[in-house]
């Protein structure tokens, strides 16, 4: 968990958010698959990311993707209480992947021979 907390939190978030939107209604719009659409994304982004250089990239796009998922929220269908919980979702996708334990391996130091002669 300590290697892949941010990534499985992300992940985690992303089921409940399809879960919810399924359930709410019984239906899911449009508005609704693209917001299912920009959760999975954020968990494979967030996954995908290595942290060995920049410790805060995971959070940072943890917080563009929430943000356009509350965009697509906000401007969709209008405000209701299913969106309301949308929007908590997205708020608490960038709290787990900021506070989630994780790490990456650095990268290995090419050898002298492995580098191209210029």
């Amino acid at each position: 968990m300590n290697r892949y907390g941010k990534a499985v939190a992300a992940a985690l978030i992303a089921v409940v958010t399809a879960v919810h939107t399924l359930v709410s209604d019984d239906v899911i719009t449009r508005a609704e698959w693209i917001q299912i659409a920009i959760a999975v994304v954020t968990a494979i982004s967030v996954y995908l990311v290595p942290i060995f250089e920049y410790a805060w990239m995971k959070t940072a796009i943890a917080v563009l993707l929430a943000a356009l998922n509350v965009l697509v929220t906000l401007i969709a269908d209008g405000v209701t209480s299913g969106d309301l919980v949308q929007v908590l979702l997205s708020a608490l996708t960038v709290l787990a992947v900021g506070f989630a334990p994780a790490r990456s391996d650095p990268p290995p130091n090419p050898t002298p021979a492995a580098r191209p002669q210029l």
